[in-house]
């Protein structure tokens, strides 16, 4: 009586089948979330090297014992802002987070960032 409509009840051609392995993931578990951040915080410490987080006051000393220091500086923080330095010493990073814009040499080379962000 009525035509079978065609592929109803037939095996789909090869180029239209499930091939296993070709699904793609939609969403992220926790531990996959977690284990991105543990490798990107591994990459993040291997791209610094060493850190030294000092207070502001160090970082305003260190700062004064260089002729022409550079220093990144960016504005960061979630719920209050908060203002992060970075430069370079005799070999070392220093690093300080304050919540208020220190006052810099005027013999600085500032370079502004977008953020600089400092494995824990």
């Amino acid at each position: 009586m009525s035509a079978a409509r065609p592929g109803v009840g037939q095996a789909l051609p090869p180029a239209n089948r499930f091939r296993r392995g070709s699904c793609r993931i939609l969403y992220m578990t926790p531990a996959m979330m977690a284990a991105g951040a543990a490798r990107k915080k591994a990459n993040a410490i291997k791209a610094f090297g060493t850190v030294v987080t000092v207070e502001p006051e160090e970082f305003s000393k260190i700062l004064s014992i260089q002729p022409e220091p550079l220093i990144a500086v960016a504005e960061g923080g979630v719920f209050k802002t908060n203002y992060r330095y970075l430069t370079s010493c005799k070999g070392l990073a220093f690093f300080t987070k304050s919540p208020a814009p220190l006052e810099l040499p005027a013999d600085a080379v500032v370079i502004t960032a977008e953020s600089i962000d400092i494995p824990d």
